[in-house]
């Protein structure tokens, strides 16, 4: 990512897949690690929620070389089902 890059930036994430319907489907996505980024889910006409990395402040190189996230997806189920995945922002 370009340090340059402008605070308001999207990027778009690979989605959760989750095949259960209802309270069990999808239902939240977290995004956790770093003051830089934040989280905007964004839900499609098919419903399907599509997570997006949102600059939230100025990156600087000599400050910080790269930047660990942990982006979490959750279902509806009792209990609840999750999945995690690594981002790695260089």
């Amino acid at each position: 990512m370009n340090e340059m890059a402008a605070t308001g930036m999207r990027y778009p994430l690979k989605s959760a897949h989750d095949p259960d319907v209802g309270v069990n489907s999808l239902q939240n996505y977290e995004l956790s690690g770093d003051e830089h980024f934040s989280l905007s889910v964004q839900v499609g006409a098919d419903g399907e929620k599509r997570p997006e990395l949102v600059l939230a402040k100025a990156l600087d190189r000599e400050e910080a070389a790269f930047h660990e996230l942990l982006l979490r997806a959750s279902d509806g189920g009792e209990p609840a089902r999750t999945g995690t995945a690594r981002i790695r922002v260089a």
